[in-house]
């Protein structure tokens, strides 16, 4: 019979085993059809919840990554909530957003998966690929090279990133497959899935499974060596600034990092002012029927046939630009920049996580966003197996590729950051831990900041 303590740390393999399920259903929350994103919303609490279970169940005193992590969390809320007015209900659905992948990722969990987990979790990636199978979508592919969509997800690169997320997601569950047919069967998912993201055309999703694979087996080469993987960390994070200045510069396109004065700041419960950029993207200017939406299935396979400017070269200085109206303190939880973005990109955000973070936090919350990754990093690099440790660190310099190019933390595709936040504080395991292994486990899991 087991004792209460041993009781309790089983209740909490059972709760990590649930979070670590869950990243194929939130991916769901990006998905265009309600149904869908609702089930991406469930699985998104579901993840947060048996997070907080774990941590109260495993009986573990908080580690120091766990409060700095919620403590830059709960900043961020304070530096996006309280210097603004506004009451408006998307500041309290971000608040939310926020608190939920601060949960996630606060704690390293060791899941010891079983036959029962390996067989959901095939189920789960074959059933997003099964829905995301159309007969026209590979008809259009053979026939014409356009790239793969669907109505799940509508957006080919919105599917490509949830495939490479999925392959990830395969790849590190499938390494721990005791059975030998189960672990063809997890590769050969992987295998369809670096297909799909191939027909996706997506040129980040493509880059996101480069980055992570490089930098995996760049640890297992050098047998997890920390310096080797400290390097690789500093370089993903110093490339994000340098890749989004430098690209729309590349492009000929003049970032303004003090704007000319405007009449009034945006807010979220106020309707635009005609904002004098040097791209002139005021509201009305020109009529919607000028502009003639881009062909988004036309990069065919790979995306060899796409244009090296995406939007993102005009979206990007814009919003340095918009955001250089409050720098310090930014224009607050639940801002938009829509509004002020001309066709063909009116869209609802940067494009870029760290620019939406800049336009709603500030440069206050750009240092607090910075610092998160860094913890996250740190933490990485301290896990004390070397296969974890150069997954954790990989899983963490790819979705740091995404961030770059999608707003992933809150908002628009959090579905994905909750799902990658997994990846990142998981270790899959095939083996059963007893009590005082578990325990062993978790000390060296989480080392002390030196």
């Amino acid at each position: 019979m087991l004792s209460p303590v041993e009781t309790m740390r089983a209740d909490a393999g059972s709760a990590n085993l649930v979070v670590a399920l869950c990243p194929p259903l939130t991916l769901l929350f990006s998905s265009y059809w309600p149904i869908f994103t609702r089930i991406g919303d469930f699985a998104i609490g579901v993840a947060a919840i048996a997070a907080v279970a774990s941590l109260l169940l495993s009986g573990k005193k908080p580690s120091i990554y766990t409060l700095l992590i919620g403590g830059t969390i709960i900043c961020l809320i304070i530096v996006g909530w309280v210097p603004h007015d506004l009451p408006v209900t998307q500041v309290y659905v971000q608040i939310g957003q926020l608190l939920a992948f601060g949960v996630v990722v606060s704690d390293f969990r060791r899941v010891a998966a079983n036959s029962t987990f390996h067989v959901i979790s095939i189920f789960l990636v074959g059933l997003m690929l099964i829905v995301n199978f159309t007969p026209s979508a590979w008809v259009e592919l053979i026939q014409h090279n356009r790239t793969w969509t669907s109505p799940v997800f509508g957006n080919s690169n919105t599917l490509g990133y949830v495939f490479a997320i999925l392959s990830i997601y395969c790849f590190m569950s499938a390494k721990v497959v005791p059975a030998i047919r189960m672990r063809a069967m997890a590769y050969l998912l992987f295998t369809v899935l670096l297909f799909y993201i191939a027909a996706s055309g997506s040129r980040g999703a493509l880059l996101m499974v480069a980055v992570f694979f490089s930098a995996y087996l760049i640890g297992k080469v050098f047998k997890g060596n920390k310096a080797v993987l400290s390097g690789g960390a500093t370089l993903t994070l110093l490339m994000v600034p340098v890749v989004t200045l430098g690209y729309p510069a590349a492009l000929g396109a003049h970032v303004n990092l003090v704007p000319p004065p405007m009449s009034r700041s945006p807010s979220a419960d106020s309707p635009p002012a005609c904002v004098p950029t040097s791209f002139q993207l005021c509201p009305g200017v020109q009529e919607p029927a000028k502009f003639k939406t881009p062909d988004r299935r036309a990069g065919g396979f790979l995306g060899l046939k796409k244009h090296i400017g995406s939007g993102r070269q005009k979206i990007w200085p814009a919003m340095i630009e918009l955001a250089g109206q409050s720098p310090v303190w930014g224009h607050g939880l639940g801002a938009l920049p829509g509004p002020y973005l001309t066709p063909p990109n009116t869209v609802r955000h940067a494009h870029s996580d760290f620019l939406q973070v800049y336009y709603q936090f500030g440069l206050i919350g750009v240092a607090l966003y910075a610092f998160l990754w860094c913890v996250l990093f740190v933490r990485a690099i301290g896990v004390l197996d070397i296969g974890a440790r150069s997954a954790a660190v990989a899983v963490l310099c790819a979705a740091c590729v995404l961030a770059t190019l999608e707003v992933v933390l809150i908002q628009v595709h959090l579905g994905m950051t909750v799902a990658l936040g997994i990846l990142a504080t998981t270790e899959f395991t095939s083996r059963a831990l007893d009590a005082s292994a578990v325990a062993a486990g978790d000390r060296a899991q989480t080392p002390a900041i030196g």
